[in-house]
């Protein structure tokens, strides 16, 4: 497999608009390491009763879960910024997310 780089970002300075949505802001980024896609597996896909999506993803990160940072809301790998869903530990030394991305 290969290891991509990846940043980890969140957006700063957003505004609500009138309908109560966040609008506007730079993204910054937390921090940079590297990803590798993960594939789904039965026990992933059964899991919570829930339907695994062709828009939702896994990638491993080599970071400990300590050092994840708590307010990353997104993940941008190969240039595609996602949005994480969910952060697991692997713990000593991985973090897997499960990452939401629209494709053009």
């Amino acid at each position: 497999m290969i290891w991509k780089p990846c940043k980890l970002q969140a957006q700063k300075e957003q505004t609500i608009d009138a309908l109560g949505n966040p609008t506007g802001g730079e993204w910054s980024t937390l921090m940079e390491t590297y990803a590798r896609r993960s594939p789904w597996n039965d026990a992933h896909t059964d899991a919570d009763d829930r339907e695994v999506t062709h828009n939702e993803q896994h990638f491993v990160l080599p970071v400990s879960f300590s050092r994840f940072p708590a307010t990353a809301t997104h993940a941008e790998i190969d240039g595609v910024r996602q949005k994480i869903l969910e952060v697991i530990d692997l713990a000593p030394r991985y973090v897997a997310i499960r990452v939401e991305v629209y494709k053009k």
